[in-house]
């Protein structure tokens, strides 16, 4: 038996460039994973199956972990199959890459039971065919992503600080999100401050990271949802040093200065989804 856990990750940066030919988006971001996680119980069976803890109204079929041991399967053809129970504790529709942290942690899981010692460098281009963001799940805890999500450069720095997630009962489908910044195929070439925020990052230059913090998703989501502007600025106000968007929505993160103060902020939105842990 293996026990995997799927980190859940949050977007420091995220600027959506122009849409490629092949109908995804060319991004530029900054992703760190954070404690809070799925987690994956994988057993030696004769078939593939996929249990869900709590029950999810998809199908197993559709299920990113299962498609993911399919496609693992297929193109490695062991003859043996697993017995999946996934422990879902990341919300859905969050922006937190809780689907792809999963499909990347059944990679690893999979790849360890069936004894197919694939190099993180065979497992990429699988994770790539599976999702934008798997591949990140399968490298450095923080890194900037480029390309459509597959083009990941780890960075060598450490960051660890508390950090509150707050995701309300909205759900923002990340389709949904791409269409509506109606992005073409010309690319947006000015205004990149990542390198400059990377630095920042590096100082923990909170006020330096908030000026230059984006997240190209926010002012369609604050538009359609003012909740989400009212969580940001509350977490700011509960003195969150820096906080943002995660992804395409819903989740909200606030970094604070220590665990006690996000512990002491996140009292302040009973009602919603509140996770309260650390980047790794």
């Amino acid at each position: 038996m293996i026990t995997i856990p799927a980190k859940a990750k949050i977007n420091w940066y995220l600027r959506v460039l122009n849409r490629r030919p092949d109908g995804y988006h060319n991004i530029e971001s900054i992703m760190q994973r954070i404690g809070l996680c799925d987690d994956l119980i994988i057993k030696k069976a004769s078939a593939l199956s996929l249990q869900l803890i709590p029950p999810m109204d998809l199908p197993i079929k559709e299920n990113l972990v299962y498609k993911t041991a399919l496609a693992l399967q297929g193109l490695t053809g062991p003859k043996a199959g697993a017995s999946i129970t996934l422990i879902k504790q990341i919300p859905s529709g969050a922006g937190l890459g809780g689907g792809s942290s999963d499909a990347a942690s059944t990679l690893i899981g999979l790849n360890r039971l069936w004894g197919l010692n694939l190099s993180m460098d065979k497992l990429m281009p699988i994770a790539a065919t599976i999702g934008s963001d798997v591949p990140f799940f399968l490298g450095s805890p923080i890194a900037k992503v480029t390309g459509r999500g597959e083009t990941i450069e780890a960075l060598p720095i450490s960051v660890n600080l508390p950090i509150v997630i707050v995701k309300p009962p909205i759900g923002i489908s990340t389709k949904e999100a791409y269409e509506a910044l109606n992005r073409d195929n010309t690319a947006i070439q000015e205004g990149s401050q990542i390198n400059e925020f990377i630095d920042a990052l590096c100082r923990q230059d909170f006020a330096e990271m908030s000026r230059l913090g984006v997240n190209d998703f926010e002012s369609y989501a604050f538009r359609r949802y003012p909740l989400l502007r009212e969580i940001k600025e509350g977490l700011l106000s509960v003195g969150a040093l820096y906080s943002m968007m995660s992804g395409s929505g819903s989740a909200i993160f606030g970094i604070f200065d220590t665990y006690k103060d996000a512990q002491r902020a996140a009292e302040h939105f009973r009602g919603h989804f509140v996770s309260v842990t650390t980047t790794i």
